[in-house]
């Protein structure tokens, strides 16, 4: 194994480590996702090889490498702005995600006749008269279309529940209806925190090799410089 091949294996393992267990990009959204990982270990890797180039360089001093090493870093860190890879992955993770919920269709079934109607009604009045354990009682009840229905179609001021307690709930009623649907939407969303974690840990990767300094608020800057590396 060449240094190349360890440096790209070492960022493998430090940024995205996790999407060698992600499905294959046989979808959009997962082909997004793998795009963004693949591009903040690129943009890492070619800041790094920047930065060996000034190392090798005879003609400069110490402190000369120093400052030009700074310097291609923070553009480095300044430039993941101009890239669209985490938005474009964004907006394909949440166009997917309108698929399945249409696919799923549990906050959107409505009574077809009004003994339907009168029974979410009496569901809701009982819900509000409850004390406590609301939450229990229609996660008990999950696996009743009328109860779902009832909650999760209402308005919130008549479910009787937080709006916490309804995300709940509508997650326990997808995971009944569309178990497999659930779990790709669950798994696709940690795949999405992965990947912007992944591009803050790449710009911190290069900001380290470079020496700048993170400053509370997350922002990588050389402290001689005034202007810092956008976070």
């Amino acid at each position: 194994m060449n240094d190349q091949e360890f440096t790209e294996l070492r960022l493998r393992a430090t940024i995205v480590p996790q999407q060698s267990s992600w499905p294959a990009p046989d979808y959009v959204h997962w082909q997004k996702l793998h795009a963004a990982a693949d591009e903040a270990r690129q943009r890492v890797s070619g800041a790094f090889s920047i930065m060996d180039e000034i190392d090798k360089d005879p003609d400069l001093s110490p402190e000369g490498k120093e400052r030009k090493k700074k310097k291609a870093a923070a553009e480095a860190i300044a430039d993941f702005q101009n890239s669209k890879m985490v938005s474009n992955a964004k907006e394909a993770v949440e166009r997917q995600r309108a698929k399945w919920a249409e696919k799923t269709g549990v906050a959107s079934k409505a009574p077809t006749n009004f003994a339907e109607a009168m029974v979410h009604a009496e569901i809701r009045a009982h819900l509000a008269a409850m004390k406590g354990g609301k939450l229990g009682l229609v996660e008990q009840h999950i696996s009743d279309p009328r109860v779902a229905s009832a909650v999760l179609g209402a308005p919130s001021f008549l479910r009787g529940l937080t709006d916490t307690e309804i995300a709940i709930v509508h997650k326990k009623a997808e995971q009944h209806v569309a178990p497999k649907i659930a779990e790709a939407r669950d798994a696709t969303l940690k795949s999405m925190e992965e990947a912007e974690k992944g591009w803050q840990r790449a710009k911190d990767k290069i900001g380290e090799r470079a020496g700048l300094t993170k400053g509370p608020d997350g922002v990588w800057c050389d402290p001689k410089v005034s202007k810092p590396a956008t976070a």
